[in-house]
Parts: structure tokens; C-alpha cells; sequence
């Protein structure tokens, strides 16, 4: 799932030109996108490795990379449990 929205967070502000491009303003917010994805403990670091080459942009802005336990996973359509679930 990728989910975006818009946080106050620390970090450089975005400038964008309004008024048809003569002003400039700083957005009060910036842009936050959040990956969510669950996979099989057998392939996480390869998962999360992969995810830091492809967003790397050497700032600080990158952001960061969360691993959490899932307990149970059930899929409502098929009925499937755990991991047959994914």
C-alpha cells in the first residue's frame, strides 16, 4: 500500500511559484508518502535492501525503514491464513 499525505515534520520546506509563476511562497507542509508492505520473514532483508537502493537520494529527507512482527494475516476472499494468506 502507498499512502500520501502531508506532515509538519522537520526538514526543508517546498517552495512552489503561484500567481501564474510571479511569487513565490514556502508550502507549510511537507509532502510524506508512506510504504507499507508485508512479506515473509524468510525475504525481509532482501525486501528492506532493496527499498533502501531504489529511494536512496542521499538526503535527509529519504526517509526510514520500519520491520514489525505480524501475528496472524487472514485473507477475508480466500479464507487463507498466514502465510498462504500472502
Amino acid at each position: 500500500s502507498i499512502i500520501e499525505g502531508n506532515g509538519r515534520g522537520s526538514g526543508k520546506r517546498q517552495r512552489i511559484r503561484s500567481e501564474r509563476g510571479t511569487k513565490m511562497q514556502t508550502e507549510e507542509f511537507n509532502k510524506v508518502s508512506i510504504i507499507q508492505t508485508i512479506v515473509d520473514d524468510s525475504i525481509v532483508e532482501k525486501v528492506s535492501k532493496k527499498i533502501e537502493d531504489l529511494a536512496y537520494t542521499g538526503e535527509k529527507s529519504d526517509g526510514i525503514i520500519t520491520v514489525s512482527n505480524i501475528e496472524s494475516v487472514l485473507n477475508i476472499s480466500s479464507k487463507e491464513k498466514d502465510a498462504k494468506a500472502l
